[in-house]
């Protein structure tokens, strides 16, 4: 993934900003993208909030994973 950092982001920050830029890329409308939203629990925890996304976009999205391994042949003699 290509280094976006920019002074004063955290990290959050930074995967929503990669992660807006990678459904952009994929056709999502910008009203979904503006809800996409870095967040930090009381905590410390970081997550990235997003809205429902389109299924063509989760279908691309899942297309872009690698392949699962093939399963493994247990002999069972």
């Amino acid at each position: 993934m290509p280094n976006t950092l920019k002074a004063g982001l955290t990290d959050v920050q930074h995967v929503a900003m990669d992660l807006r830029r990678l459904l952009r890329d994929l056709g999502t409308d910008e009203q979904v993208l503006r809800r996409v939203m870095p967040l930090t629990d009381l905590d410390g925890a970081e997550f990235v909030h997003t809205p429902p996304l389109p299924v063509e976009v989760v279908q691309h999205l899942v297309r872009l994973l690698p392949a699962p391994p093939a399963p493994r042949r247990v002999d069972l003699r």
